[in-house]
Formats: structure tokens, C-alpha cells, sequence
């Protein structure tokens, strides 16, 4: 079973404050997620880590109307990739 990405949210976050990211910037990047998140389940697709992945965000991001705070995407996959892999072994970012 994968990590739910509102699981992930919270601890992105946290890590959004600690380095010291302004609310608003916070707040569009949850926002994001969020979105991300939403499309994946409007496609029948679990908003889980496994998810998450190049393929999986370039199909996002290449949809009209797309929210502009992209980057949300990319710095969780980062901060998630940097543990390692996503519980099915798979790369994050792959």
C-alpha cells in the first residue's frame, strides 16, 4: 500500500516553514498538491506516492487551465525522493 499524498502534505508542509517559505507560497503549493491530487482521483487513479511520477505530472501539467504553482510537485518529489523509494521500490521520480 503507498503513503496517501495528503499524508505527505502535512510533513511537506513543515518543511515548507522550516525553510522558512512564505504562508502564501505555502499555501499555493498545498493547493497544488491538492489539485494534483484531485486529478489523479478524477481518472480513477489513487492519490497515493506511487502516483507520483514524471509521467503522471507531465499528463497533469499539460492540461488547460492547470494552476501555476507547479513546482509544489517537483519540491515534494524531491523531499520524498530523497529517503529513497516510494513503498512499491519504484523511484519517485521515475
Amino acid at each position: 500500500m503507498s503513503i496517501p499524498l495528503e499524508d505527505l502534505l502535512a510533513s511537506f508542509q513543515r518543511h515548507l516553514r522550516a525553510t522558512a517559505k512564505a504562508p502564501r507560497t505555502i499555501e499555493l503549493y498545498s493547493q497544488s498538491v491538492r489539485y494534483f491530487s484531485r486529478w489523479l482521483v478524477d481518472r480513477d487513479r489513487e492519490p497515493v506516492l506511487d502516483e507520483l511520477t514524471r509521467h503522471a505530472i507531465a499528463a497533469w501539467l499539460g492540461r488547460p487551465g492547470r494552476p501555476p504553482a507547479t513546482t509544489a510537485l517537483a519540491l515534494l518529489a524531491h523531499q520524498v525522493a530523497r529517503g529513497g523509494r516510494g513503498a512499491s521500490g519504484r523511484t519517485v521520480s521515475s
